[in-house]
């Protein structure tokens, strides 16, 4: 590859040659209005024709995004004019298919994801117009929007509805996709923690990449020197001493760490010989199930100085 430097730019950045997104309304593509409540109820109106769908979302902009998503499904091999009367939803969705990254912080990640795909899978085109909710004016464009308007508001009147599916299996489906932390699963699609966390400890690529949490007690000391924690943590940059055994005091907070060429029993023994150089002995020292801490050696270390020693935190290898 040549030095230069706009060629680089384009080698390592994803960009989009041509635009399917239209600027101006498409002749004979059908019209469709989309709308949304806190209700969680989306109207879709195409020919005259409403249809109401439930959704899991409890925003207004949430509900027409899905509701946008539903049309880009149902008409992927059709050209087709969009209007709705959120400024917010047109102009999001006029900039979907040159966007390169779409920052998962936010309970509209999912949404837009899904129709950025759709969206780029598209060999039609189609427009997205902004319609004034309730201006009151005369023509087919008003009324369209109107209609929709009116359909989310009475939701209990016998109108075709479309299925979504629950919070927790578009929580799942995207956990697989791009597999979001628990934390992000329950604010995005309002789900309970235990709920985030059982779809996150049942993917099998997160189970090998992040440790399972425990939410166990960890008990202190009453005393300074009653329960010391130790571990090791790795710090590449260290080089050849990249092994940072750490022991903290857990009633004081006093902590120790000293820098070892590995992390087999006999550096955990000299980085003990450190740490109590400064931090005295240790009545009770507890450690995981590591083979630099459970080796019989380290137990006749212990024992010979009267350490306690037990096993409680989770081994995590590096």
């Amino acid at each position: 590859m040549p030095s230069n430097k706009l060629l680089q730019f384009f080698t390592l950045t994803p960009f989009t040659l041509t635009r399917i997104t239209q600027s101006s309304p498409i002749p004979g593509a059908p019209t469709i209005f989309v709308d949304g409540s806190k209700t969680g109820l989306a109207a879709i109106v195409m020919h005259d024709c409403p249809h109401t769908i439930h959704t899991p979302y409890q925003s207004a902009q949430l509900v027409e995004l899905y509701a946008a998503l539903t049309v880009f499904i149902s008409l992927p091999e059709s050209p087709f004019n969009l209007y709705s009367d959120s400024r917010y939803v047109v102009q999001s969705l006029l900039r979907l298919e040159a966007t390169p990254v779409i920052q998962p912080t936010t309970a509209t990640f999912f949404l837009f994801t899904k129709i950025q795909q759709a969206i780029r899978a598209r060999s039609h085109p189609f427009f997205i117009g902004h319609i004034r909710a309730h201006s009151g004016l005369p023509g087919p464009l008003a009324l369209g929007n109107d209609l929709a308007d009116q359909y989310t508001r009475l939701a209990a009147l016998a109108v075709p509805t479309i299925p979504s599916p629950d919070p927790i299996s578009l929580a799942t489906e995207a956990h697989k996709l791009h597999h979001l932390n628990a934390h992000t699963l329950r604010l995005a699609y309002k789900i309970t923690r235990e709920q985030a966390r059982a779809i996150v400890k049942s993917c099998k690529n997160c189970l090998t990449l992040l440790p399972e949490p425990h939410f166990g007690v960890n008990p202190r000391g009453l005393l300074p020197g009653h329960l010391w924690q130790m571990d090791v943590t790795h710090v590449p940059s260290f080089a050849k001493l990249k092994y940072v055994h750490v022991s903290i005091d857990t009633f004081s907070g006093f902590l120790f760490a000293s820098a070892q060429s590995g992390e087999a029993t006999k550096h955990v023994i000299k980085h003990m010989f450190l740490a109590m150089s400064v931090m005295g002995r240790p009545l009770t020292l507890k450690t995981d199930n590591g083979p630099g801490y459970t080796s019989r050696s380290f137990k006749q270390f212990c024992a010979q100085l009267g350490i306690k020693h037990i096993t409680g935190i989770p081994y995590n290898p590096q």
